[in-house]
């Protein structure tokens, strides 16, 4: 009986088996459920049902921890990295502000420096425009003075041409003369030469020619007399031409003086015109630079009244920015928080990976096919985050650490079973945390200004990645193969 009771279990725990492979749920709920079977029959069905039904669940589990973990190490190195921006916006916000305030009160003590300059400027310009109203009376006398030289001066030409003709006729009159004296002087000479031969005739006729004698000798005498004088009358006109020349020569040159003074009496006239418009345009540009400092004057009131607001304003900005800056500490503390619930997740994950290890909660490999294509694609994000880093010379939310990222929180929770998977998977844990270790590199460079040195080290992070990339594609190609034989990764 007691044989046949076992033999009797034995089917029923391996019908149970049976239905649990075949995902049989139901059945397996109908065993727990009778009363009728073997107490050990039926917790075996319930542990069965039990397996089954959460086994999807704790998959969706696992996959869902592995996922949210990554989650969460991205999330706090955003947090911490957004902290540190914060912190140090928020200190040069505040000092900003404490310079901004500073520059304020100087720019409004230098307001009222230039108000009380305008004000200054104003009375003098004030003054200049009375001075300008002054200037523009003497240039209008001085208008008046030199149209009447003008005048003067034409009635100076005019008579100076008078004169110069008066002296043209003198010079005529004296050539003439000239000519007279010349023509008398010859004839005194002709007279003198007859009377000589008259008295060498008188002296020939003898007793007879005494009277004659005495007559030619008297004419001669006169005609010598006569050249006498007319030989002074002949100098006397030459002087008196010489000075009537001297004369039209002075009038001539009095004349072309008259004309230059004519010249330059028009230049200064026309000068002075252009004074004169000169100074009403300059009396214009000051009236309308009186008319612009009055509005300067007011505008620099409005200024000085406006800066009193953007004190105000910079006082609260600055007051904020210590409220961020306490803010920006207390996001640093969260981040630390999330540190710590990433490293319990991070366990989470690894408790994870161990139930993994069972068959029943094996993850496929289709998900590790999946994982393997995120940690390529991870990579390959990681590795131009950091390039981009080095080109810009800026630190940006990056993983530094090789158990935090993405595959690292993969990379600690599972263990692939199949030898050739296995044996490139573990010499994937050493390059992937030196990887890591060169971006930490990578970002204390661009914190020292060594530019050079963090491109340089970019570089070296890309080839390790490379390695990485090119070792994940290969396991990612055995485990295609693997599926397709139809054998477990994991």
């Amino acid at each position: 009986m007691r044989i046949f009771k076992e033999n009797t279990i034995e089917k029923e725990i391996i019908k149970i088996s049976q239905d649990f492979r075949n995902e049989n749920v139901h059945a397996l709920d109908e065993v727990e459920k009778s009363t009728s079977k073997n107490k050990i029959v039926r917790f075996t069905a319930g542990i069965a049902k039990i397996v089954r039904v959460i086994s999807p669940k704790v998959k969706k589990m696992i996959n869902g921890i592995l996922s949210i973990t990554t989650r969460i190490s991205t999330f706090s190195v955003n947090l911490d990295y957004s902290g540190e921006h914060l912190k140090k916006s928020a200190d040069k916000l505040y000092n900003s502000s404490e310079v901004l305030n500073s520059s304020i009160k100087e720019v409004k003590e230098a307001m009222q420096q230039i108000t009380l300059a305008i004000e200054d400027d104003a009375e003098t310009v004030e003054y200049i425009s009375s001075g300008n109203i002054e200037l523009i009376k003497h240039m209008d006398e001085n208008k008046k003075n030199l149209g009447l030289v003008k005048n003067v001066n034409k009635e100076l030409e005019f008579k100076a041409q008078s004169m110069e003709k008066d002296m043209t006729e003198l010079n005529s009159i004296l050539e003439n003369m000239k000519t007279i004296v010349t023509g008398m002087s010859e004839i005194a000479s002709k007279t003198n030469l007859l009377a000589l031969n008259a008295s060498i005739e008188a002296a020939r006729a003898g007793e007879a020619g005494k009277g004659f004698a005495v007559v030619a000798e008297e004419v001669r005498k006169l005609s010598e007399s006569t050249s006498k004088q007319l030989e002074k009358m002949e100098e006397f006109v030459n002087n008196i031409g010489t000075c009537s020349t001297n004369s039209s020569k002075s009038v001539k040159d009095t004349i072309e003086s008259i004309d230059k003074l004519g010249e330059y009496t028009e230049a200064i006239s026309a000068s002075s015109s252009k004074v004169r418009e000169s100074i009403d345009t300059e009396v214009k540009s000051i009236e309308l630079l009186a008319a612009s400092m009055e509005e300067i004057n007011a505008s620099s009131e409005e200024i000085n009244s406006n800066m009193d607001i953007i004190g105000e304003n910079v006082q609260e900005v600055s007051n904020e920015a210590a409220v961020l800056s306490e803010k920006s500490l207390e996001i640093k503390y969260l981040a630390d928080e999330m540190d710590k619930i990433d490293d319990e997740m991070s366990n989470l994950a690894k408790l994870s990976g161990d139930i993994t290890g069972e068959n029943h909660f094996k993850i496929t490999n289709k998900d590790f096919i999946v994982a393997i294509n995120n940690a390529i694609k991870a990579h390959e994000n990681w590795v131009k985050q950091l390039q981009n880093m080095a080109m810009e010379n800026k630190i940006k939310p990056i993983q530094t650490d090789g158990q935090k990222c993405g595959f690292g929180h993969f990379y600690n929770s599972v263990m692939p079973r199949h030898e050739r998977i296995k044996e490139i998977w573990i010499k994937i844990d050493n390059i992937h945390k030196e990887l890591h270790k060169v971006g930490e590199v990578v970002k204390n460079n661009i914190k020292d200004g060594n530019t050079e040195k963090a491109k340089e080290n970019s570089k070296k992070a890309t080839q390790l990645s490379q390695t990485i990339i090119n070792m994940l594609s290969n396991i990612k190609s055995i485990a295609t193969e693997v599926d397709k034989e139809g054998n477990l990764v994991l």
